[in-house]
C-alpha cells in the first residue's frame, strides 16, 4: 500500500533502457537485459585494462575472470545497474591512470591564459569541479510529493545512509545468535580489510576509489543482501588474488 517514487534510482540506466526499447521495439525489461549485456562486455574490457596497466596482461585477464565469476556477478545478466556502473568506474580509472581526462582536452582547446591561472584552474581542478555536477544536479532536481527531497525518497525505500549502524547491528546479531555464521562473516570481513589494505601499494586514484566505494557499500541502512551487489563494481578488491593466480 505504500507509494514509492522511482526517483530513488539514478536516471542513466532507465534512460538507456528507453533508448534501446525505442530503437529495437523490445519491452523495457528486455532492453534492460541488452544494456546489462553490453555493459558487462565494456566492464570486462575496462577491468582488463586496469589490471594490465597496474601489472601485466595475465593479471588483467585473471582479474576479469574473478570479477565475472563471483556469485553476485549473476546480476550482470539481469536488468540491474551493476554492470553499467562497473563499466563506468573501470574506464574512469583507465582514463585517470593514463592521464587522458576530458578536462585535459578542454584545457588544451580554450584560449591561452596566464600560466599561473592555467596552473591553478586547468586540468585536474577543472575535472574535479565538473565530475560531481551530474550527481549534485540530480539530487537537487528530485522533488516528489510536494517538497520531499531525494533523501526522503530513498528513506521511503528503507535505503538511507546511516554511517554503518545497520550493518554493525546485523553483524552483532549474527555473532550473538549464530556464532558459526558470525565467525565466517568476521573472517570474510578480515579478508575484505586485507584486500583494501593491499590497494595502498597502487596509485592514489585506485586507493581512493576502493576505500570510498567500500565505505559507501557498508554505510547504507538497506538489507544486507544488497551489499554484495554494491561491492561488485569494486573490482579493485580482486587485484590481490589476481596477482597470485
Amino acid at each position: 500500500g505504500r507509494r514509492l517514487a522511482d526517483y530513488a534510482f539514478f536516471p542513466l540506466f532507465p534512460a538507456l533502457e528507453r533508448v534501446v526499447a525505442g530503437v529495437t521495439g523490445l519491452a523495457a525489461v528486455d532492453a534492460g537485459l541488452v544494456v546489462s549485456a553490453v555493459s558487462s562486455v565494456a566492464a570486462a574490457a575496462g577491468i582488463y585494462q586496469v589490471g594490465a596497466r597496474l601489472h601485466d596482461a595475465r593479471t588483467g585477464l585473471v582479474l576479469v575472470c574473478l570479477w565475472s565469476s563471483v556469485p553476485v556477478a549473476g546480476v550482470t545478466s539481469m536488468a540491474y545497474t551493476e554492470a553499467l556502473f562497473t563499466a563506468l568506474a573501470a574506464w574512469c580509472l583507465v582514463a585517470v591512470l593514463a592521464d587522458q581526462l576530458v578536462a585535459a582536452l578542454v584545457s588544451a582547446a580554450r584560449p591561452r591564459v596566464d600560466s599561473t591561472l592555467r596552473a591553478a584552474f586547468g586540468g585536474p581542478v577543472l575535472a574535479a569541479a565538473v565530475a560531481p555536477l551530474g550527481l549534485v544536479g540530480y539530487l537537487a532536481f528530485v522533488r516528489w510529493d510536494g517538497a520531499r527531497s531525494y533523501v526522503d525518497v530513498t528513506r521511503g525505500w528503507d535505503n538511507s545512509t546511516d554511517g554503518g549502524r545497520a550493518f554493525a547491528a546485523w553483524v552483532w546479531h549474527l555473532l550473538v545468535t549464530r556464532p558459526a555464521v558470525g565467525a565466517l562473516l568476521v573472517a570474510g570481513l578480515l579478508l575484505l580489510a586485507a584486500a583494501v589494505w593491499h590497494t595502498r601499494r597502487y596509485p592514489w586514484p585506485v586507493v581512493a576509489f576502493t576505500v570510498v566505494a567500500v565505505l559507501v557499500s557498508f554505510s547504507t541502512s538497506h538489507y544486507f543482501g544488497s551489499r554484495p551487489r554494491y561491492l561488485l563494481p569494486v573490482f579493485t578488491l580482486l587485484l590481490w588474488p589476481s596477482t597470485g593466480l
